[in-house]
């Protein structure tokens, strides 16, 4: 059973665990370690008081929270937002980041979705693939994949 939550300041400490991982930071737009203080003020800023231009959504499963996915709105606008997502380390290649991404774009069907993955990153690519998202571009240093609005 999959459920998504909003984060609470509470995950701030798995998060910052999450977020600092070898993996996530050799896949992330920024390779460098992120200081806890950093941490701190992004969790203010996105979880606290970001809604609904951020939205910060924890995958909880049975074995616990499994995952993040989080959602930033592009350049203010409530209807479309960049989306990633974050496995946690023990349940990376357990299959669940498809089920923990699709779900969490279900409850933003609304909203047209945008990701950057870099190109090297094969298990992103096949996630968002398999829900639905399409590459609109080939970048530089990233692929941009888009996933329309359902009326």
């Amino acid at each position: 059973m999959l459920d998504m939550r909003p984060a609470t300041m509470a995950d701030a400490d798995q998060l910052f665990t999450w977020a600092n991982d070898f993996h996530t930071r050799a896949y992330s737009k920024s390779h460098n370690v992120i200081p806890r203080e950093d941490h701190d003020r992004w969790m203010q800023f996105n979880v606290l008081q970001g809604y609904p231009k951020h939205i910060v959504m924890i995958a909880d499963t049975e074995h616990g929270s499994v995952g993040v996915v989080r959602f930033d709105s592009i350049g203010g606008d409530v209807m479309t937002y960049r989306v990633s997502i974050t496995m946690a380390p023990q349940f990376r290649g357990r299959k669940l980041a498809r089920g923990v991404l699709a779900e969490a774009c279900r409850l933003m069907q609304e909203s047209t979705l945008l990701a950057e993955i870099r190109p090297d990153n094969i298990a992103s690519k096949t996630i968002f693939e398999r829900c639905g998202f399409k590459i609109e571009k080939h970048g530089k240093a990233f692929l941009h994949y888009k996933l329309e609005a359902q009326a």
